[in-house]
């Protein structure tokens, strides 16, 4: 008798807990949207899955989903059709944009809630999503396990299975809150599908997707906080729709020193060389001048904010740079200064390792070895674990001070801290002009095994290495092919034909050929040396 009661009370439980499972489905199912986006020529794109998070129109989905997107449809549970108003939120590395849709009849949707409390490894969850367009799709599993990545913020990895169509899904705990976005699926793994988490969404600020091509409304928050915030997120872009926002952003807070600021930085920028052409200085001449307008203005309503004179400055010198002169006096290398130094009399706490950096700079375009070193001293001094200051030391210990083994130092910190190709390649080359051939050899052969870019793979990183085992005496065999693979690099730059520098290559391979007793081919080797330097020493090794 008693057992026959646990197994009642056992059928019972699974099925309530099977039939709430499908109420809750039947209940979730009806927030959820296809969305479907076509090109420039109206043919279709992409689809994905969206849901709303309120009663009158706002949904979320993945930021991809809109990418290269002139136009999209949204299509609620009950079949009918909408289309795109505003974007409100949206990032690209986040993957995330929140949007409304147009809803001129004020229907109201089935909407979803924003859990409180993220998930735990382990927990079930289940997603609603549209695979390959087969709508309103259920797939469940579990948090298996959860990721922290910088820049990125929290990836929750899920067994349930994503598919193409089911990108932009809300993964849903077993409570129907939604803790995260369907994002992606690694291709090389069996059901290792990835969610975005969603409990931060609050603090999404940007809105980078304005720049999208896509038909939609267009225009600054409300809020004047927010504003900035998107304006921030835009200022990399230096197009014209951010000049337009930022007028719009002025014309409504003609007060704010931001709006000034952040245009006079896009019109001194390389939003300027998008509308000139490099040999017309007196359209370069305009938009500078509009961003000195601008700059005066912002330093007119901020005269003691040290953010506006290093903004200034930075904008300053990478005109200058660029330009290698300065249109205006206080556009100069001092001028830059002087804005600074009014940073650092204002706050000198502000952005401190960063107006350092700035400063070291400019010292080094001016000459100014010392100051520079000392510069970089106290910036070690303040973030001892930053490879940066270590780096640029290292560099101007060896060239302006002759410091060779102070240099190879900081380089080796540098590379110990991060260990970045351009590190190891700058070390490599120092070691291999003061002769030591075996450190130089060593650095380049990292260059070549860890580092994938095609730009420490190049015809002198191979001439080095051949030139080392050569005058080592080491394997002959390996010089050959290590001076032959720079050889054909070099002759691949069809943009940069062969020249007097270049003789360099063929007289190696030719002492090479030489050693290995290939007469012949040295000497058609000595005589393409001869060839790209008629009427100069060749140089013996």
């Amino acid at each position: 008798m008693r057992d026959l009661l646990v197994v009642v009370l056992l059928f019972f439980f699974v099925n309530s807990y099977g039939q709430d499972f499908t109420d809750l489905v039947k209940e979730k199912e009806q927030s959820i949207v296809l969305i479907k986006t076509f090109d420039k020529d109206g043919l279709p794109l992409k689809q994905g899955t969206g849901f709303f998070i309120d009663s009158s129109g706002k949904l979320i989905t993945n930021y991809h989903i809109f990418q290269n997107a002139y136009g999209a449809s949204v299509y609620t549970y009950d079949h009918n059709e909408y289309f795109i108003d505003q974007l409100l939120s949206s990032s690209k590395v986040k993957d995330i944009a929140v949007f409304t849709i147009k809803n001129p009849l004020k229907k109201e949707f089935k909407f979803n809630t924003i859990a409180k409390e993220k998930p735990q490894k382990g927990e079930d969850i289940f997603i609603i999503g549209n695979p390959q367009g087969l709508e309103n799709s259920i797939s469940r599993g579990i948090i298996s396990g959860i990721h922290n990545v910088d820049k990125y913020g929290t990836f929750y990895q899920i067994t349930a299975a994503i598919s193409p169509g089911s990108s932009g899904s809300p993964i849903y705990n077993m409570k129907g809150n939604v803790i995260g976005l369907a994002s992606y699926q690694l291709e090389e793994g069996q059901n290792i599908n990835f969610a975005t988490d969603i409990i931060s969404l609050n603090e999404l600020k940007n809105n980078d997707g304005l720049l999208l091509p896509i038909n939609i409304k267009k225009k600054l928050p409300k809020d004047k906080s927010s504003a900035i915030n998107l304006l921030d997120s835009l200022q990399s872009n230096h197009d014209s729709l951010t000049i337009l926002f930022l007028n719009k952003f002025i014309s409504e807070y003609p007060s704010s020193f931001e709006g000034y600021l952040m245009r006079g930085n896009i019109y001194a920028s390389f939003y300027t060389w998008k509308f000139c052409k490099i040999i017309d200085t007196l359209c370069n001449n305009k938009y500078i001048m509009l961003a000195e307008k601008d700059f005066e203005k912002a330093i007119d309503l901020a005269p003691r904010n040290p953010k506006v004179y290093l903004v200034i400055a930075n904008s300053k010198y990478g005109c200058y740079n660029y330009l290698k002169r300065a249109i205006i006096d206080n556009w100069s290398l001092t001028g830059i200064l002087k804005d600074i130094n009014s940073c650092k009399q204002f706050d000198e706490s502000y952005e401190k390792f960063s107006r350092l950096s700035l400063t070291a700079t400019v010292q080094e375009e001016l000459n100014n070895y010392e100051e520079e070193l000392e510069i970089y001293n106290e910036m070690i001094r303040i973030q001892p674990n930053n490879d940066n200051p270590y780096c640029w030391r290292g560099l101007l210990k060896y060239y302006h001070f002759n410091d060779v083994q102070g240099s190879l130092k900081d380089l080796d910190r540098a590379i110990e801290l991060k260990p970045f190709c351009n590190y190891i390649s700058w070390k490599a080359n120092i070691e291999y002009e003061i002769n030591d051939y075996s450190s130089a050899l060593k650095d380049l052969r990292k260059l070549l095994n860890s580092c994938s870019e095609s730009i420490y793979k190049n015809h002198d990183t191979y001439y080095k290495i051949s030139s080392i085992l050569f005058q080592i005496n080491g394997d002959k065999n390996e010089a050959l092919n290590a001076i032959n693979k720079s050889i054909t690099l070099r002759k691949s730059y069809d943009f940069y034909p062969l020249n007097k520098d270049d003789s360099k290559y063929f007289l190696l391979r030719c002492y090479i050929y030489q050693n290995l007793e290939l007469y012949k081919n040295a000497l058609i080797d000595i005589n393409k040396a001869f060839e790209l330097t008629p009427n100069e020493e060749i140089p013996i090794y």
